[in-house]
């Protein structure tokens, strides 16, 4: 049992640190580790965004089948009829604009997927609004 030890590390610990010094010398130098620095290392990369595309890619095709798999539960969102004339009555005349009543958990998932989309844009060199703009493009779909 560690308790039934505890009586015991104290007093050894108050022995342990009777016998220290009471200064302890300086060392005579400091220790500093440095990586080396090369011209690759210095140079900027360049965005990969074939590669970054193709990320997206699958993690929109594998929202895509959940929202299908889970159409009963998504389908309570549906404020349109899934087809093409609606989704443009949808974006054109305005009616789609609005804030949305998704149960709480289907809008804290929303965070997660656009830190998804802005971890693939800067995993694959994209600066900082490059991949503001990576996320603008990915939330739109």
């Amino acid at each position: 049992m560690p308790f039934a030890l505890a009586p015991l590390a104290f007093p050894s610990l108050l022995l342990a640190t009777a016998a220290l010094p009471d200064e302890l010398p300086a060392p005579a130098e400091t220790l500093r580790l440095e990586a080396p620095s090369t011209a690759a290392d210095d140079a900027p990369r360049s965005l990969r965004l074939p590669r970054a595309g193709l990320e997206l890619a699958g993690v929109l095709a594998l929202g895509a089948v959940w929202y299908e798999a889970e159409i009963d539960f998504n389908g309570r969102d549906f404020d349109f009829e899934r087809s093409w004339s609606s989704q443009w009555t949808k974006l054109v005349d305005g009616r789609g604009y609005r804030f949305d009543d998704n149960d709480r958990t289907t809008n804290i998932a929303h965070a997660f997927v656009g830190r998804t989309y802005n971890g693939i844009a800067r995993t694959n060199h994209a600066t900082m609004w490059q991949a503001v703009l990576f996320d603008l493009t990915a939330s739109s779909n």
